[in-house]
């Protein structure tokens, strides 16, 4: 059994909190245990007091050391061994699902909740394993703290949830965000249901699903994939410029491009100012984002867009594969490249600038004349810094222009 000990001045508030629904299944049937212990009960001052003025002065109360130290070791008598002790104080690391994953597999936790203007700092250094938040802003106390993580944690202990695979497939477990889901009715308000949902064809379900859920992370906590990048992935992509160098040997016109295409994407991403993570798959699928044309040529003896996007994909994947690519950041890659030629729907920010990037270069490289570089630039550019180097490079006269929003709020259309 899990065993959870809150050390705290106000245990029925802990208590009330957890001992309804899923933790308090879970608490009824012995799967975990929950108690608090009342550091008030352990004070020796005889008024009850549990804090007093800080030396050196200034604002508030600090909890004494004695109480709590007390407290603690009434906890490990009872556990017969160290538990490991976590102190809520929003100068700790922040929590995450990676955390509650690790603390799932300690038997003995204990949550050290603060009051007041914190605690004494000797009683922290002699029975703390760990500081910890679960977010950059200041509560009254660290109960509400205790009890996000006790049921964070408690959701991944076997035999909490009624079907313990289903935290597998939640926000974060992998490093994504949750996929969106749907029930019935199959039309809701004219709006339906995702045809591919309906197909019982679990291997394109969950294809959908994991690009949902990438397309989701980028738009919305793109600096998720900047906390996980993963081996081999250098925020230069130095080594990845090398081996498509070699890829292309002999081919200086397509070196080239990549390249030219590779820094216009870059600095746009840059000049936007989108998430590090974002930039990172950016950057690295504009230096692959024309793989594809080398096998086109050769398998078909023509490399149009469409032919491009069928067989870019796989063949980027094996190179980034090599590399030690995150898995994620292999996906959104193989995604752009095999949209990078279609211009509807376009979404993201990531698959916003390529495009635009993509333009750029080849307009000077296939010498477009000014109206196509017009047409392209009403019907392409959407960023601020896009349209600024597309005009800037072209020379263009954009005041007659019924400007498109930009989007240095990073929402694309």
């Amino acid at each position: 059994m899990k065993n959870y000990y809150v050390m705290t001045l106000f245990p029925d508030m802990v208590e009330d909190g957890l001992n309804t629904s899923i933790m308090g299944k879970a608490i009824e049937k012995k799967i975990i245990n929950v108690e608090t212990v009342d550091i008030r009960a352990f004070t020796k001052e005889k008024h009850g007091h549990v804090d007093d003025y800080p030396y050196g002065g200034g604002a508030g109360m600090v909890m004494q050391a004695q109480p709590v130290y007390d407290a603690y070791r009434f906890i490990e008598d009872k556990v017969k061994e160290k538990p490991y002790v976590i102190y809520m104080t929003p100068q700790g690391k922040v929590f995450n699902q990676a955390k509650a994953k690790e603390l799932s597999h300690k038997d003995n936790i204990v949550f050290l909740c603060g009051h007041y203007e914190g605690i004494d700092e000797r009683v922290l250094e002699m029975i703390v394993d760990e500081n910890m938040s679960i977010g950059d802003y200041v509560l009254t106390g660290g109960e509400m703290p205790a009890m996000v993580m006790i049921d964070s944690i408690s959701r991944l202990v076997p035999g909490v949830l009624g079907n313990d695979a289903s935290w597998e497939d939640e926000s974060f477990s992998d490093g994504l965000l949750e996929y969106p889901q749907y029930t019935r009715p199959e039309v809701f308000m004219e709006k339906k249901v995702p045809g591919v949902l309906m197909t019982g064809h679990h291997a394109n379900i969950e294809k959908w699903r994991h690009e949902q859920s990438l397309k989701r992370t980028i738009e919305r906590r793109p600096d998720l994939l900047s906390e996980n990048k993963g081996a081999g992935c250098k925020n230069d992509n130095d080594t990845l410029i090398e081996e498509m160098i070699k890829y292309y040997k002999g081919a200086p016109k397509r070196i080239q491009h990549f390249l030219k295409v590779y820094e216009f994407a870059s600095m746009i991403g840059r000049m936007e100012n989108i998430d590090s993570g974002v930039q990172h798959i950016l950057e690295t699928a504009a230096i692959v984002h024309d793989i594809g044309i080398k096998k086109c040529e050769k398998k078909y003896g023509k490399c149009d867009g469409s032919l491009q996007e069928k067989e870019g994909p796989a063949i980027a994947a094996k190179m980034l594969r090599k590399l030690g690519y995150n898995p994620d950041v292999i996906a959104r890659c193989g995604y752009l490249i095999a949209h990078h030629h279609t211009y509807s729907d376009i979404s993201g920010i990531d698959y916003r600038i390529l495009v635009e990037a993509d333009f750029l270069v080849n307009l000077y490289e296939d010498n477009a004349d000014k109206k196509a570089i017009i047409t392209a630039y009403d019907r392409i550019f959407r960023t601020n810094s896009g349209k600024m180097l597309c005009r800037t490079m072209f020379a263009l006269d954009t005041s007659g222009f019924a400007e498109k929003a930009g989007t240095n709020d990073n929402n694309c259309l």
